[in-house]
């Protein structure tokens, strides 16, 4: 994946700096909608908060450490929690849709779902809420009703595995302000200049930990799947959607902002006009990103240095924007199955230097990672395995 890279440190921050122009972080995905990058402190409106609380982070796909016949998915969202949130200001959506969509057929490439795991919330009631999830498989149009528990609680799943969903540490770890000191002004750094400090720590998120047996996600002759997240609003409709680590917020421009439109420009077929690319971006389903984003990303690539071919190629390993993942492989997103292919994420995937060694091969500090390698707070060893909230 993107391993025949010419691409500066420079060029790649050029890039970032968009992302902090239209007043986005350029994290995994932290804040990658324009439309529900929210400030976390501001007030209750209940609109907003839960707008916020439906705004994906990361997602997280691996084997269970604990039962190796068990797959785990994770879903951060609403990023950039205050330690010191009252319960009134940190609660999931009770009017939103949490999924994690799922194909296991024998051509991925079509990417039709066959299995969704569809996670709602009642409305807060003393700091805690309901969670339901149910089990949507798409080959038989049969929905199950799998799990039900309060936020905070481990909750069984029906035929195998529990859930929770609760406030935890942001388990993200990235020096943003290696990028932002030269953006918004301050002393200039760079990466491994010794003054290296993780952005995310102290921050909380709210996260969806869903563990159920293997077995129930793959299908026919293969042990691979491919997972995405997404997040649909009252009215059903998708609002934000996240993959692999860093497309929306890297790779597609926050409004018109680097130069003209890449030509031929193809605007995603299905979804409504959106107020930028990244809003569209979060409307399109991964089965329509070569068609819709094919050109933007790789006018984005272009942009970072790489050849015509280069950008192409590397247009096709990273869309459509979906994590790839063989059940039986404790790989991680660092560790690839094939030519382009990583194997899911684990919460200790140190995903900024596995990209920047893909992105950036000029002799520069980001060659060697950006010197944080490991969450500020330690991972659980056990089930829910995000570490305990600030």
């Amino acid at each position: 994946m993107l391993r025949n890279r010419s691409i500066t440190l420079g060029l790649l921050s050029a890039l970032l700096l968009s992302a902090f122009a239209a007043g986005v972080s350029p994290a995994a995905d932290h804040r990658d909608s324009p439309s529900l990058g929210f400030n976390p402190k501001a007030g209750n409106n209940a609109t907003q908060r839960d707008l916020r609380s439906l705004d994906i982070n990361d997602v997280y796909l691996f084997q269970s450490p604990t039962t190796p016949t068990n797959t785990v998915m994770m879903m951060t969202v609403n990023p950039l929690i205050d330690a010191g949130a009252t319960p009134e200001q940190v609660f999931f959506s009770s009017t939103g849709t949490y999924e994690f969509v799922i194909n296991n057929g024998s051509d991925p490439s079509l990417l039709r779902p066959e299995v969704t795991f569809r996670c709602n919330f009642t409305a807060p009631r003393a700091g805690r809420q309901e969670i339901r999830v149910t089990r949507v498989n798409h080959a038989t149009n049969r929905s199950e009703l799998i799990a039900r528990g309060q936020t905070g609680s481990n909750i069984a799943i029906r035929n195998g595995g529990q859930v929770q969903a609760n406030v935890f540490d942001d388990p993200f770890f990235f020096d943003l302000n290696a990028f932002r000191a030269d953006v918004v002004g301050g002393t200039p750094r760079e990466f491994n200049d010794g003054r290296e400090v993780d952005f995310f720590a102290g921050f909380n998120v709210q996260i969806i930990v869903l563990e159920v047996p293997s077995s129930s996600l793959i299908g026919g002759n293969s042990n691979v799947i491919t997972l995405w997240a997404r997040t649909l609003n009252a009215a059903g409709v998708q609002i934000d959607r996240m993959g692999i680590p860093t497309i929306n917020t890297v790779l597609i421009r926050p409004n018109r902002f680097i130069g003209s439109l890449p030509v031929p420009f193809v605007p995603n077929p299905l979804a409504p006009p959106a107020a930028s690319f990244k809003d569209q971006f979060n409307l399109t389903l991964p089965v329509n990103d070569r068609t819709a984003w094919g050109s933007e990303v790789r006018a984005a690539l272009m942009a970072l240095g790489n050849t015509e071919a280069e950008a192409i190629g590397a247009a096709d390993l990273l869309l459509p924007d979906v994590l790839t993942f063989d059940v039986t492989s404790t790989l991680g997103f660092g560790s690839s199955l094939g030519p382009g292919v990583f194997n899911g994420r684990r919460l200790t995937d140190d995903v900024i230097d596995a990209e920047l060694a893909l992105l950036v091969k000029a002799d520069v500090p980001a060659r060697n990672g950006d010197g944080i390698d490991m969450n500020n707070k330690p991972f659980r060893a056990r089930f829910p395995y995000a570490a305990t909230p600030n």
